[in-house]
């Protein structure tokens, strides 16, 4: 598990490529992000900042270098 911050256009790239796969679930809950595998497994959730958004992931599913 890694905690780290991302600017928002890095974020959005990661959403997109996520929802495009179909192999997991991206919801809005009450401004934060949040994505899991259809199992329910925990795979990232973002809060929004001021200027980027504090991001949560599990470094199992995602591999991020920016």
């Amino acid at each position: 598990m890694k905690i780290e911050r991302w600017a928002k256009p890095a974020l959005q790239q990661v959403l997109k490529q996520l929802r495009a796969s179909k192999l997991f679930d991206v919801r809005k809950e009450h401004g934060i992000y949040k994505v899991t595998t259809p199992s329910g497994d925990f795979v990232l959730s973002a809060l929004n900042g001021t200027r980027d958004y504090l991001v949560r992931y599990d470094s199992t599913y995602i591999s991020f270098e920016g």
